[in-house]
């Protein structure tokens, strides 16, 4: 595939959900590889369960990466980055959406259609 359809799909798909939007946000902002935790305890408003559902899609169409694994209180810990921030398409999305996913307004999706 390539990379315009890459990201032509990652716009479509990977920015229709507002949590998706902050979590790139929240990567590109930090300027360091994140994990899901820490993307929690950033400005995104949501479980670690559904962060890291996110972080999952987002990972499988190649928008984040897995960058390094850490051993955390028995836990594994992932850190990941964004592939996208330098995109000129996907950061005009990020801006025009900003203030509406900071205020948790993105439309609620069934579990068929993430």
């Amino acid at each position: 595939m390539s990379q315009k359809a890459s990201t032509e799909h990652i716009v479509r798909h990977g920015l229709s959900h507002g949590l998706r939007r902050q979590i790139l946000r929240s990567l590109r902002d930090s300027g360091e590889p994140l994990s899901s935790v820490q993307i929690c305890k950033s400005r995104v408003s949501a479980s670690l369960t559904t962060v890291a559902h996110h972080m999952r899609i987002l990972r499988e169409m190649k928008a984040i990466e897995n960058v390094r694994t850490r051993q955390s209180g028995g836990a594994t810990q992932t850190f990941y980055r964004s592939n996208v921030a330098e995109d000129e398409a996907v950061n005009l999305i990020l801006k025009e959406k900003e203030i509406a996913d900071e205020h948790g307004s993105w439309p609620m999706r069934n579990a068929d259609s993430n």
